[in-house]
């Protein structure tokens, strides 16, 4: 073959193959493109179905809050035992209502936050004996609720509990739910015997 040939061959040759690698880069390029908008426009709508979630759950918070406030005098000092208000079931409605929306947030943290202290809502009747301890038991713990949605709607870090809250989960831990019972438990036991205080 003459030189020319070869020379044109080769030259024919290394322009298919550098077509074949330039289109493989541009197929590739696009291809990691489209996954990369894929993973974000999925982030962006986790991102506002968690919103959403969390402003519905502001929404159950806002009620409950409205039913604390509308006890009257006379119903804040009613025994927890001897009545049963209303305002029980519909605050146990809106807690259900809270963890709903808490399935749908994203953020793991923030709904493990949100669900723990939506069961601890659900422990009021450990505060003591009247319904007003009851709704300041609800109330605290509402805007616990309140400030973890909150921080989570701005992007903001997960606060601390307050002090409050951890006494309010101390009570709830060492009371008797048994039907009938309805008393805070006696302290643990020591080895010796002795009731620890």
């Amino acid at each position: 073959m003459k030189a020319e040939t070869l020379a044109a061959l080769f030259g024919f040759g290394g322009a298919v193959l550098g077509a074949l690698i330039g289109g493989g880069a541009s197929l590739l390029s696009a291809k990691l493109t489209l996954g990369h908008q894929r993973g974000m426009a999925r982030e962006d709508r986790l991102r506002e179905l968690g919103e959403a979630a969390a402003e519905a759950a502001l929404s159950h918070c806002d009620q409950i809050s409205d039913l604390c406030a509308s006890l009257t005098d006379r119903e804040l000092r009613v025994p927890m035992e001897r009545y049963n208000l209303p305002w029980g079931n519909e605050t146990r409605e809106h807690l259900s209502g809270i963890a709903r929306c808490a399935r749908r947030i994203p953020n793991r943290d923030i709904y493990d936050r949100v669900m723990m202290l939506v069961r601890l809502g659900g422990t009021w009747r450990c505060a003591g004996n009247a319904y007003l301890l009851g709704a300041m038991f609800m109330t605290d713990v509402v805007h616990e609720i309140v400030e973890a949605l909150t921080a989570y709607l701005r992007d903001d870090d997960l606060p601390p509990l307050e002090d409050i809250t951890k006494e309010h989960q101390g009570k709830a831990e060492a009371y008797d739910y048994r039907t009938g019972v309805a008393r805070p438990m006696l302290p643990p036991e020591d080895e010796a015997g002795a009731v620890s205080g």
